[in-house]
């Protein structure tokens, strides 16, 4: 067995993810569910390290020997582009793979709300994806970015660890530089940026206070790994800047991962759905506040919905 089967299996079935590790068969999760490979032996030690050493090149097992986990993007042609996460726990070698559709979707294949494709329009300020592991925030992000391809004539810029969705010049033109690849880390790619004249900026997995301080006055995106529902606290700015930091947010979008119902003989699907956002965030105290849901305020719960509540100056 080699792991190009097991990823040429994962887009057989549809697995969103692969997860390898020694004592336990290859588990694929197929809508939402973690399943063991049948008929296959649990993994050895070595086994897995067979496995899994070759996808890295000499620079990405010195990086997996220092710290311990290494990211990194992977493609085999005809089949597809998987995310991958190799790392040591009880001394021993494990990862997570993410596929990654070749095709990107549209607004209306994901169920998003319209509030969403208005971030396409907007031609400055910053856009803010956020959610748990897993609910579609790099999926959405890409739609709203294909969508602004299609539409627009302007220089799209993506700086991502590692590059996910690879996009094609339509009307706009894309460049996409990858962490440690193209550029030294994120710091280095944003100061990078401000000379390269993007009218549009996605910052993967990445919401800092530079990215809030040093983008070049285009439309900025970035995601976030934890759910950004209130309250968004800004690092030590005066009270000028952090206003002016508050002008600068155009929306907040928390995504989940919900299933759809399968038609007769078909697999089971999801979509992403958007349940909560800001046009523009208002400042209070310091700190930006979340006034809006498009789930409606009966969908949080109470001690949600005090917080969101716009403290009063």
């Amino acid at each position: 067995m080699k792991i190009a089967d097991l990823f040429q299996m994962m887009a057989k079935h549809n697995a969103s993810d692969l997860h390898i590790k020694a004592g336990e068969p290859p588990v694929f999760r197929v809508a939402g569910q973690l399943a063991r490979m049948q008929n296959v032996p649990p993994l050895t030690p070595k086994e897995t390290e067979d496995l899994l050493l070759p996808l890295m090149d000499d620079r990405q097992r010195a990086v997996l020997a220092d710290q311990g986990y290494e990211d990194f993007a992977y493609h085999i042609e005809g089949v597809g582009r998987f995310r991958c996460n190799l790392f040591r726990q009880l001394g021993m070698l494990s990862a997570a793979v993410r596929r990654v559709n070749l095709r990107i979707p549209s607004y209306e294949e994901l169920r998003l709300p319209p509030q969403v494709a208005r971030c396409a329009e907007f031609e400055q300020g910053l856009i803010l994806i956020g959610g748990v592991t897993g609910s579609g925030k790099s999926t959405t992000i890409a739609s709203i970015l294909n969508d602004i391809n299609a539409k627009r004539r302007c220089h799209i810029l993506t700086i991502e660890d590692p590059v996910e969705f690879v996009f094609k010049d339509d009307k706009a033109i894309i460049n996409q530089r990858e962490i440690h690849i193209d550029v030294k880390d994120f710091k280095s790619a944003l100061r990078s940026a401000v000379r390269e004249d993007p009218d549009v900026m996605l910052v993967g997995e990445s919401c800092t206070a530079e990215l809030i301080q040093d983008q070049p006055g285009s439309l900025a995106m970035g995601m976030s790994l934890p759910i950004p529902i209130v309250p968004l606290e800004l690092p030590a700015y005066s009270k000028k800047e952090n206003w002016g930091a508050s002008e600068t947010f155009y929306h907040l979008v928390r995504t989940l991962l919900l299933p759809l119902a399968p038609a007769p003989g078909a697999p089971p699907r999801e979509s992403v759905t958007a349940t909560g956002w800001v046009a523009p965030v208002r400042q209070g105290r310091g700190t930006l506040w979340v006034v809006r849901s498009l789930m409606g305020r009966k969908a949080l719960s109470p001690s949600r919905r005090k917080l969101c509540r716009p403290r009063r100056p």
